[in-house]
């Protein structure tokens, strides 16, 4: 993330209920059978940084399927 960006996390809080959430969502996916892409591993790595809000994440999700 360049200098100039911003983050979108409100605050330090948020970024482990955002790890909490992603991992949870990748043992369902594993538990379906599916695996995530590599640019879909970015996503999430990204969303819990704070790169991005979840509706920027999801469309990001959405967009690279």
């Amino acid at each position: 993330m360049r200098e100039t960006e911003h983050r979108v996390l409100s605050n330090h809080d948020e970024k482990p209920q955002r790890l909490k959430a992603v991992n949870f969502a990748w043992a369902s996916v594993g538990l379906e059978g599916f695996e995530l892409s590599n640019v879909e591993e970015e996503h999430a790595r990204a969303y819990v940084e704070g790169d991005f809000t979840l509706d920027e994440f999801i469309k990001r999700s959405i967009a690279s399927t």
